[in-house]
């Protein structure tokens, strides 16, 4: 019984060796992408109503190892927003409303929590996780009707979950959802401890923001992307072709059916 419990011990050992050293003979070493989704922001306008505005972007990704990577991120943001869809009657009385577009370059770590090897059917997907920095830059987008100056360069720390499906050879199927808390509360414009009016010659009425502390943004898109691998191993060389006078001279002769011509018969 022991022997048993002892061979069958190296055999499963040794099954996994083999498995383990064939995985390792094709290796991930990057990736692009393109993906579009919508994004929403979190601020002081309208902040009952998630106003949702088209995003896209790209990205490259180099692999560190089989869990790991590290990600440099392209993102063009649309945002807005307008009291009068407010379900608050402050809000609604207020009239705010603006509209912005930013250019966003991140660096995100990627995790998987699976390992995901392209072409392979054990390993075609993975949930992953991400976190990192960011920088938006103010795009030709900028409208409000209220009286204040935005914020037009804002660092943010966005995390990023999502999911990957290695569709077919290279290709992938992803989707992800992006959190982005930012250092700044002026992306709307409106800031929560200076009293604004609307911008018009005969507004006098004053008003003051959420206290919600710095604005936010979050966004979910679909994409996809293709892997850079690299495979290791033995090359395999094609047998040269043969030419036709070779496969004639070296083709053995037929021995004649008749006795008689038996000493002629070349061997």
């Amino acid at each position: 019984m022991r022997f048993t419990f002892i061979f069958l011990f190296f055999v499963l050992l040794s099954s996994v060796t083999i498995k383990a050293q064939h995985l390792q003979l094709i290796n991930d070493k990057g990736e692009v992408g393109a993906f579009m989704g919508y994004a929403s922001y979190n601020g002081d306008v309208a902040s009952d109503v998630q106003f949702v505005k088209m995003n896209y972007g790209a990205f490259y990704k180099r692999q560190l190892n089989g869990y790991i990577g590290l990600r440099v991120n392209y993102e063009k943001l649309n945002i807005g927003a307008s009291d009068a869809s407010s379900l608050n009657a402050y809000d609604r009385t207020r009239g705010f409303l603006f509209e912005r577009d930013f250019h966003e370059i991140s660096v995100l770590s990627e995790l998987y929590f699976n390992r995901f090897i392209t072409d392979r059917k054990d390993f075609r997907f993975s949930p992953y996780l991400g976190f990192g920095a960011g920088y938006l830059l103010k795009g030709s987008v900028d409208n409000s009707n209220f009286s204040a100056a935005g914020a037009n360069r804002i660092i943010t720390m966005p995390i990023n979950l999502g999911f990957k499906w290695n569709v077919f050879k290279q290709i992938n199927l992803f989707g992800e959802v992006k959190y982005r808390f930012t250092t700044s509360d002026k992306l709307d414009h409106f800031v929560d401890d200076v009293p604004m009016k609307l911008n018009i010659p005969t507004s006098t009425i004053y008003y003051q923001g959420s206290k919600s502390g710095n604005d936010q943004i979050v966004s979910a898109s679909l994409g996809l992307s293709y892997n850079f691998r690299k495979i290791y191993g033995p090359e395999i060389f094609k047998q040269p072709k043969r030419k036709k006078n070779d496969i004639e001279d070296h083709s053995p002769k037929k021995k004649s059916k008749w006795l008689f011509f038996l000493p002629f018969n070349r061997k």
